[in-house]
């Protein structure tokens, strides 16, 4: 596991293990797709919270996909 701050390749690692485009990550970390290409273009600090999701992500071998999915159903269930 990564030790924080996450740097851009390791970011990068994560995604593909996660199956994430950076438009997808961007969506699933809440965060506009220009702030995802900066943190992994190394341009920008990765935020701690944002480092430890997607270590949860990984430890728990819950592809990004799934995470959206569940993520937008409580979305839905919140909003009724």
């Amino acid at each position: 596991m990564w030790k924080l701050p996450m740097t851009s390749d390791q970011l990068r690692t994560a995604m593909t293990k996660l199956e994430l485009s950076q438009v997808t990550a961007a969506r699933l970390l809440g965060v506009d797709y220009t702030t995802l290409r900066q943190w992994a273009n190394g341009e920008q600090n990765i935020p701690a919270p944002a480092v430890r999701f997607l270590h949860y992500l990984i430890a728990t071998r819950t592809k990004g996909e799934h995470a959206i999915d569940v993520l937008d159903s409580w979305v839905l269930i919140r909003s009724v």
